[in-house]
Formats: structure tokens, C-alpha cells, sequence
């Protein structure tokens, strides 16, 4: 089934390019709307294909979505949803379980490759000098960073799918997502200026690296578990 998702993603990223300019704005709103939904992401993507073949039969026949699908485009994705099973608990927590985890790996990788020992260790590598394999400290301050970056993200996402075809809480949105990039901010400045010298633990960087792979691996498993009907 996870197999079958991706390939009818690339199938409807292949017909999206046929909409034109004109519906296009309309048509990602709901796609948008969409991936905020309970649906699993197979039937998301179903639904994505019965909506982008509606859209392109609008355009050649010459009518506009507004006399296909009516003025209210919210409700008409919500009626689509309401239609089909959504996601049990499990799923759910499976997806936000993988978007951690691809969070935390990709973190991950940035940390070991700005680490200042991974950067010594790896110009006398390149030097030709022998050295042993650094060991990278993981600071509070990283800790926070990493919690604060994911949730910020997921907030950030949910405030905007949420309220996609809410015009006049666009504002709102706009401050609140700017409210939590600040907030990032703020903690990316706290961790180092004080909480960077705070050293919870050393890891060898073998174990370092071995430690994103398993978080990768976890993020796809989980989002298999989370892609499936």
C-alpha cells in the first residue's frame, strides 16, 4: 500500500501541471485543506486525483470551479471527508511519531557536521594526520533547540491548514506563525549564549551517526504505518 501511495503521488504531481494558472490558487487550497484532514494519506491522495480530474474537466469544458464545485470550497471538502474512514489514534500518533523523528535525524545531522570536534577531526583527516574519532557533546541547550524547532513546525503547519479557506483569520495566522519563529529564535539565542555550556552527555561519533540512521528509519517505517488506509 506504502508503494502504491508514492506512485499515485507521482501520478497526480504528473496532472497537476495540466491546471491552469486561473485554478490553480483554488485548487492548492484545497489540496492544502486536505492534507490537514484525518484522511490517511493514501485516500488523501485518492482524493487529490478525483479532484484534479474534476478540476481539468472544468477547464475544458470552459467552466469556472465556482459553477462545478459551488462557492463554498470548505464545505465541499469537508463533505469529501466526512465520506471516507479517517485515521485511527494509532495512525495519528504514528505520523506525528515519524514527523519527530525525521526532525531529530535531520537535526541530528546538522549538529554532527557544525560540531566544532567533528570539523577539527575531519581537517586532519583530509590533512592526512591521524586522529581518533571525536566524541560530540550534546548540550540543554541543543536539547531545547530540537524541541523547540519541531513543535514550532508542527504548530506552524497546523495553523495554516487549518485555516486555509479563513480569510479573515489570515492575519491571525500570519502573526501567530511569526510569533513562533520568534520564539525559535529566542531559543536558539538562549542555547547559545547559557544552556550551550550545559553538557547533558558525550557521544562517540560513530554512535552519533548510528543514532540518526535509526531515527531515518524509524521516520519511514512510521510514515508506512501512517500511510496506510
Amino acid at each position: 500500500m506504502h508503494q502504491k501511495r508514492k506512485e499515485l503521488n507521482r501520478e497526480n504531481n504528473a496532472l497537476d501541471k495540466k491546471i491552469c494558472a486561473e485554478n490553480q490558487g483554488v485548487f492548492t487550497d484545497m489540496i492544502c485543506y486536505l492534507r490537514g484532514s484525518s484522511l490517511s494519506a493514501y485516500d488523501q491522495e485518492r482524493v487529490r486525483r478525483d479532484l484534479t480530474e474534476m478540476v481539468l474537466d472544468a477547464q475544458e469544458r470552459g467552466d469556472a470551479l465556482s459553477d462545478v464545485i459551488g462557492g463554498d470550497y470548505k464545505a465541499f471538502c469537508d463533505e469529501i471527508i466526512a465520506s471516507l474512514p479517517h485515521k485511527s489514534f494509532g495512525r495519528r500518533a504514528a505520523e506525528y511519531g515519524g514527523v519527530v523523528c525525521l526532525a531529530a535525524a535531520v537535526l541530528g545531522v546538522i549538529k554532527i557536521l557544525l560540531s566544532p570536534s567533528f570539523l577539527m577531526w575531519l581537517k586532519d583527516f583530509l590533512t592526512g594526520r591521524p586522529a581518533a574519532l571525536p566524541r560530540l557533546a550534546f548540550s540543554l541547550g541543543d536539547v531545547l533547540l530540537c524541541v523547540a524547532i519541531v513543535i514550532a513546525s508542527v504548530l506552524i503547519v497546523e495553523l495554516i491548514v487549518r485555516n486555509t479557506f479563513n480569510a479573515e483569520k489570515d492575519r491571525g495566522v500570519k502573526a501567530a506563525c511569526a510569533v513562533l519563529v520568534l520564539a525559535v529564535g529566542a531559543s536558539l539565542c538562549l542555547s547559545l549564549l547559557w544552556l550551550g555550556e550545559v553538557v547533558l552527555l558525550r557521544v562517540p561519533l560513530l554512535w552519533a551517526c548510528a543514532a540518526v540512521v535509526v531515527l531515518y528509519l524509524t521516520y519511514r517505517l512510521l510514515d508506512a504505518m501512517a500511510g496506510r488506509p
